[in-house]
């Protein structure tokens, strides 16, 4: 696809230039000057979580869940299956799909591996065919729900290892990601029950240093 005055220019390092201006070029990598800027680090991790939803990779791990796991019902309601209803996929209860993202961005700036959306939704859905995104699969009605904070769901509920994500991630997250893993240690610390073991409390606490 031809774009009007816009020419490649580059080499490893690439990028692109307006022909009414060579000094005017946008990186097709990011470096870490530019994740620098709050607005442009949410605008990116945005962008990202857009590509990885509308990739045929996402629709086919939604597939995987429910005809491969045989998770095609709510997880919430569990007679609700999805004969019945919309079965729509959450990504939770601790990280949004953007806590994932955010979180292997700042993967790629702490390595120092080149980063690009691209790059970086490629690894968010590995790590979902890798099983260490938790998900969890609901009637439309309940993903409403959720949203509006009308609902709210345990640990228990998801598929996928978020202990081994933890691990894998422990110096990449954010102190709001911290505070969302702490908010969940102490409900289990308050309820035994809650998570039935899933959430390691005592190794996650030293993970994540809380």
């Amino acid at each position: 696809m031809k774009l009007p005055n816009i020419e490649y220019k580059g080499d490893i390092t690439k990028y692109i230039q307006a022909e009414d201006n060579p000094f005017d070029n946008i990186s097709f990598y990011k470096d870490i000057e530019y994740f620098a800027d709050e607005v442009s680090y949410t605008r990116f991790v945005k962008e990202v979580e857009k590509l990885v939803r509308t990739s045929k990779e996402y629709s086919a791990f939604i597939s995987y869940i429910k005809n491969i796991l045989g998770v095609n019902f709510c997880q919430v309601s569990s007679k609700i299956c999805d004969s019945d209803a919309t079965i729509e996929m959450h990504h939770g209860p601790i990280f949004t799909l953007y806590d994932i993202c955010s979180t292997i961005l700042n993967y790629y700036l702490k390595v120092g591996k080149k980063i690009n959306t691209f790059r970086i939704a490629n690894s968010v859905i590995d790590e979902h065919y890798a099983l260490r995104v938790q998900v969890v699969m609901m009637a439309v009605t309940n993903h409403e729900a959720i949203k509006n904070r009308d609902l709210y769901l345990n640990v228990h509920q998801g598929i996928g290892d978020v202990n081994a994500f933890i691990k894998m991630y422990a110096n990449c997250f954010d102190d709001v990601q911290k505070y969302k893993i702490y908010q969940y240690i102490q409900m289990s610390k308050n309820n035994p029950s809650f998570d039935t073991g899933i959430l390691d409390i005592d190794n996650v606490e030293k993970m994540i240093n809380i």
